[in-house]
């Protein structure tokens, strides 16, 4: 996935509070991605690049240079389409950095809060990480 590589360039370049400040910035567009009026302009060629890129940060209040020069990068490549995907890759590294994952359990009958707990408690012991069901 070419996505990849903004994200791994931001991980590379940042500190992770800072990492954790550029998700919650960007963590609207995972929804907003659903919309099409969205999805219209992001991909429109008559708004220039430069449009596009003052619509999504004033439309996210984004103040974060970094988050600006990432939105003007994948404008100029074309990837803005991809930039949902781009935001739970960022999760995933800070997962993965934190070492905090969170977890959904399916079950037929609903389940008490001690079970819930007791299966997180199994699940970080068995792979050394913290997980929240």
């Amino acid at each position: 996935m070419g996505i990849k590589k903004y994200i791994k360039a931001l991980e590379q370049t940042t500190t992770k509070e800072h990492l954790e400040a550029i998700y919650s910035e960007l963590i609207p567009l995972v929804e907003l991605a659903k919309s099409e009026k969205y999805n219209l302009i992001i991909t429109s060629p008559l708004v220039s690049k430069d449009g596009k890129v003052k619509f999504l940060v004033d439309l996210l209040g984004i103040k974060d240079e970094k988050v600006i020069n990432l939105l003007k990068l994948m404008t100029e490549n074309d990837r803005l389409k991809e930039l949902p995907q781009a935001v739970v890759l960022l999760k995933d590294i800070i997962a993965k950095i934190t070492g905090d994952y969170k977890g959904f359990v399916y079950s037929k009958e609903p389940l008490a809060e001690s079970k819930i707990s007791e299966i997180e408690s199994k699940l970080s012991e068995k792979f050394s990480k913290n997980i929240k069901l």
